[in-house]
């Protein structure tokens, strides 16, 4: 890595070469190599340098956690406990009456809460239609098995903002029966940034808790969640480290110590129990009660690795970084006239994220991005992002055919920070091009895949990846 990326030399001129494989040569329809050009950083990040780095230090001494005797173990274990500690710090979760949990992802994290969260058939919940599909159905579940009841706030169609006073009306009609509000930190559809903080306060002052999705906000945006007795903290804070440059399948729950001790243990096994008799057993304390199984030793490092690499960066100039490149992004789409774009054009205030949703007027979504990835190389995300609500309020022209389905979608690129104006300029480029009908190939939409694909590429994959990553080599061929 250039030495000029690491903070303590000053600027960083680098961005793109702070994660592995950015600008890995691919095939294209044309028979050359390009580029890849990563624009899908919602759907999940490329992987830090100093993440990869991390968990090849540790894989020599990789043992078992909690558990087990030798040095290794020993080591591992401490290892893990310290990751918690970083990971917690880098939200202000560290402070007394938090409970730091590792669990797989975001959408694990919300379903423990909404699992054991006590609910009755007075209990009202209330959530916003801009919710990912993760901060929807796990209370959508726990408010039909309680007999509880699921309000949510709707969205300014035009900007894809959350309609705060739709919340406030929600508190204020239901009272002291709404036990959790759960919003999203940051869309994954839009890039709006919801004022949590306010919300927070008008949350708490009518007895109710907060939980925020932090899945698309955390590797975007210095977070802190406030002392648990501050009227403005975040209660309950769920986020993956695959969105945060740290894909090896851990993510993290921040809970209020009072709240969680009181639910029962999510799952039941190894690690969360002291002693276990024929008729009995007894459980141990926080945070391992909700930690049964071996754990991800592997993607906690990974995590923790992230966090001090961003740490390190810092998160202001982190923002500042993406930040410009949305601006960029934006002032070159306005050059499409046949471009809709589903958000906020404004990139003045903190409240929007590098979250760029559009359709191309006459082109399927899931054809503008398959165009997008086999002939320039640029990957970007197409469909409705398991957003469902959110997507079909926004927008409002459906986009399918009858070979495609009629459901709404729509293509969405985002900004990570290894992104550059390069990369932007070829998405422009590319989008021209679609725009004006002009590429290259006939395409065919496969049932299956539910996305389109070349009639003409006979492209292999064993040509460039190794063989064992094929099952089945004649299912890979492309005619």
């Amino acid at each position: 890595m250039n030495p000029n990326s690491d903070p303590t030399h000053g600027q960083i001129e680098n961005w793109e070469d702070l994660v592995v494989g950015n600008h890995t040569p691919v095939p294209l329809l044309d028979g050359t190599t390009g580029a890849f050009i990563n624009l899908d950083s919602a759907s999940t990040a490329p992987a830090l340098s100093a993440v990869v780095s991390a968990v090849s230090r540790l894989m020599p001494n990789y043992g078992s956690v909690g558990r087990g005797g030798g040095w290794k173990s020993e080591l591992c274990t401490t290892t893990y406990e310290r990751s918690r500690t970083v990971v917690a710090r880098f939200v202000g979760g560290d402070r007394p009456g938090r409970v730091a949990i590792f669990v797989k992802q975001t959408t694990d994290a919300i379903n423990l809460v909404a699992s054991e969260i006590p609910l009755s058939r007075d209990d009202v919940v209330a959530c916003t239609v801009a919710e990912h599909h993760a901060n929807l159905l796990p209370w959508r579940r726990a408010a039909e098995r309680a007999g509880a009841t699921l309000v949510t706030a709707g969205v300014d169609r035009e900007t894809g903002a959350i309609r705060v006073d739709d919340l406030v009306q929600c508190l204020t009609e239901y009272g002291k029966r709404v036990k959790l509000v759960a919003i999203t930190g940051a869309s994954n559809v839009t890039g709006h940034i919801p004022a949590v903080h306010e919300i927070a306060r008008f949350v708490h002052s009518k007895g109710a808790l907060l939980l925020v999705d932090g899945a698309q906000l955390v590797p975007h945006r210095a977070v802190d969640v406030g002392a648990v007795d501050d009227p403005a903290c975040i209660d309950f804070l769920a986020f993956s480290g695959h969105k945060m440059y740290a894909p090896y399948g851990a993510g993290l729950l921040l809970a209020p110590r009072r709240c969680i001790e009181r639910y029962r243990p999510h799952q039941v096994g190894g690690a969360a129990v002291s002693w276990v008799t024929r008729n009995a057993v007894s459980w141990r304390g926080l945070p391992h009660l909700q930690e049964a199984g071996s754990p991800n030793l592997v993607g906690v490092v990974a995590m923790a690795a992230a966090v001090e690499r961003l740490t390190s960066l810092g998160m202001d100039r982190v923002h500042q970084h993406e930040k410009e490149i949305t601006e960029y992004a934006l002032e070159k789409l306005k050059s499409i006239s046949k471009l809709r774009l589903y958000g906020s054009w404004e990139t003045d205030s903190a409240d929007r994220l590098g979250v760029l949703t559009f359709n191309i007027t006459g082109v399927h979504y899931h054809l503008v991005s398959a165009i997008l990835a086999y002939e320039y190389g640029i990957a970007t995300r197409s469909g409705a992002f398991c957003s469902h609500p959110y997507v079909s309020e926004l927008v409002s022209s459906q986009q399918g055919g009858d070979a495609a389905g009629t459901q709404p979608g729509a293509v969405r690129a985002s900004i990570g920070l290894f992104n550059t104006k390069d990369d932007i300029d070829a998405l422009v480029a590319g989008l021209k091009a679609i725009s004006a009908g002009d590429y290259s190939h006939d395409y065919v939409f496969d049932d299956q895949a539910c996305s389109y694909r070349p009639t003409s590429w006979d492209y292999v994959l064993s040509c460039t990846v190794p063989a064992e990553w094929i099952p089945n080599r004649a299912d890979c061929q492309l005619k």
